[in-house]
């Protein structure tokens, strides 16, 4: 009785099916690689946003700002640079796409803090919010401050919301605030008393204003300075 045949060596087979899968692993990683070199936004790379920005119409920079907002952090420095462009509408958009970035746009905020004292009040509006997303209280807060003195009243209030973002970190404003209790404006009183409470204990300071507060002639501002000495811990 003869014996079975021996299998056929698979070693050569093997090996070519490892090769095989290394050069089709290689493919990938070569594709994956130059994709993250051309990543495109609507079909265009960023270079070419860019350059809408630079040389564009005012409707090409308008919206290359709207679709970069849209494209991660690498678009920053676009937009930051966008912030001079002599259009009101391009400044306050890359303004907002910015501040939707929050605290990861940080290298933004001198850029932001000079676009609050920007000569157009939706521009220094858009500022104060974005600084408020992004925070920073070495140079947001400053520059927030000083837009509580603003000539309009939407910037006013807006800065102080701002500043309630900020919470906590925002305790160099308190004087400001108090301030701003008695600013002629409804809104203005109102987000002042509620950002007070939201920089908490660290604005005790505020707590004799903020009872004046609760006999505003507003029923608003009554309601939110009471809530404020909440969080003080003041009632």
């Amino acid at each position: 009785m003869t014996g079975l045949p021996a299998p056929p060596p698979m070693r050569a087979e093997a090996s070519l099916a490892r090769r095989g899968r290394s050069a089709a692993l290689a493919g990938i990683l070569l594709a994956l690689a130059s994709c993250g070199a051309e990543s495109r936004y609507q079909g265009r790379t960023l270079a070419e946003w860019q350059s809408d920005v630079e040389h564009g119409s005012p409707e090409l920079r308008t919206r290359a700002v709207e679709v970069l907002g849209r494209a991660g952090l690498r678009a920053v420095p676009v937009l930051v640079q966008a912030l001079r462009d002599p259009e009101t509408d391009v400044r306050r958009r890359a303004i907002q796409a910015l501040g939707r970035f929050g605290p990861m746009a940080q290298e933004a905020v001198p850029r932001l803090a000079a676009a609050s004292r920007d000569p157009d009040p939706d521009v220094r509006v858009a500022a104060a919010e974005a600084l408020g997303q992004i925070g920073g209280a070495d140079e947001a807060v400053p520059a927030l401050i000083a837009a509580l003195e603003d000539p309009h009243p939407d910037v006013r209030s807006s800065s102080a919301l701002a500043l309630g973002r900020i919470g906590p970190a925002a305790k160099a404003a308190v004087p400001a605030l108090i301030a701003s209790l008695s600013d002629a404006h409804l809104a203005v009183r109102s987000a002042a008393a509620l950002t007070l409470g939201r920089i908490g204990p660290e604005a005790a300071a505020a707590v004799p204003a903020l009872t004046r507060a609760l006999h505003d002639p507003r029923p608003l501002v009554r309601s939110v300075a009471d809530e404020a000495l909440r969080h003080i811990d003041a009632l």
